[in-house]
């Protein structure tokens, strides 16, 4: 099993087998990846932090470089005795693992702690679950008694779950974290903390990129944008990454930055201006046109593009239907995005 796994946990948790550590398939799908893991450790510091439902240990192995004692527990005691092994061969020994689940260890712990990190098992019996209170354990209803012990709590939740979501569910959230790799989205990170009442909400929406750096956008629930819509197509066409769209923060980003909207519906904007620093892709408009089927099948026949790596958004058919539409395979290096655009739709040929 570990051959066949090998390729998969060595690009999602390189650190560890290189060092010779150990995975299982079920801990290796629910784990961080080590870059997510990383960008956590980056962001919170402190003496002692505790990890809930901690699984394979990939999270207890980034926070043992930023705090300085590190208690992990989880009821999984063959999973536990893997994490022990790979903690050691890591050489991180300032790791604690317990076999105990969260509930047992919370009515028997004397200790405080400046951080408690819980990622929380999202399958039962019917499936994958999105709600915090449908996870196992169950953080709304823990939540209580975490606070008699740390002020601060960070919940990771389902890339599927919603600010709205978690603000009817969980009191005091002070700070949210929407983290892409690679332009993909991949955690949503909730921060609550035991105060009465917070009235607006840091949000950080961060994409790690191939180069491992981090691009973050920092705003809040409050902010408020006025959208501005182009009069006319610019030489680039800008889409702005899924941390962004994840917390509908991409029109307040795209403003921010100068960029003209092409519809409020859609996360498409333009600019005659290249920007290398921008959340999301770039691209170099090659031509624009209004999307009628047989005109725009006759240009793609004409520039002999039967291949392209095609999008619809905000129309009432989707990319599959588009693609058949126009006899077009995925692939290639062109561009093909139909979307809306002063109440018509356009389609908008680009390179990347």
């Amino acid at each position: 099993m570990q051959a066949t796994l090998r390729s998969q946990a060595n690009e999602k948790v390189p650190c560890l087998i290189k060092s010779g550590g150990f995975v299982t398939r079920r801990s290796l799908e629910q784990c961080s990846s080590e870059l997510l893991a990383t960008y956590k450790s980056d962001n919170f510091r402190g003496n002692n932090i505790l990890i809930l439902a901690a699984g394979l240990g990939i999270d207890d192995w980034a926070f043992s470089f930023s705090f300085k004692q590190v208690i992990s527990i989880d009821s999984d005691k063959e999973l536990n005795n893997i994490s022990r092994y790979n903690f050691d061969v890591l050489n991180r020994k300032n790791i604690e693992r317990i076999d105990i689940n969260a509930e047992e260890f919370l009515l028997k712990n004397k200790s405080k702690f400046d951080l408690i990190y819980i990622d929380p098992d999202r399958r039962n019996d019917k499936g994958r679950q999105i709600l915090l209170s449908e996870h196992q354990p169950n953080v709304v209803e823990l939540l209580p008694k975490l606070f008699d012990i740390s002020s601060k709590v960070l919940i990771k939740c389902s890339p599927l779950y919603d600010i709205d979501m978690a603000i009817s569910e969980i009191p005091s959230i002070s700070e949210v974290y929407s983290v892409s790799k690679y332009g993909e989205m991949k955690e949503l990170l909730i921060l609550a903390e035991d105060k009465p009442s917070i009235d607006c909400i840091a949000i950080y929406c961060s994409d790690i990129q191939k180069d491992n750096k981090t691009n973050t956008f920092e705003t809040n629930n409050k902010k408020e944008h006025k959208l501005k819509i182009a009069e006319d197509l610019g030489t680039y066409l800008y889409e702005t990454g899924s941390c962004l769209v994840k917390l509908r923060k991409n029109h307040e980003y795209a403003m921010e930055l100068d960029l003209l909207a092409l519809d409020k519906s859609v996360a498409f904007y333009t600019s005659n201006n290249i920007n290398n620093q921008f959340i999301g892709r770039c691209f170099k408009i090659i031509k624009s046109m209004t999307y009628n089927v047989k005109e725009c099948i006759e240009y793609l026949k004409v520039n002999n593009i039967s291949k392209a790596n095609i999008k619809a958004r905000g129309l009432k058919f989707n990319t599959e239907e588009l693609k058949r539409k126009l006899g077009l395979k995925d692939g290639g290096k062109d561009y093909i995005f139909v979307i809306p655009y002063k109440n018509q739709t356009i389609l908008v040929h680009c390179t990347y």
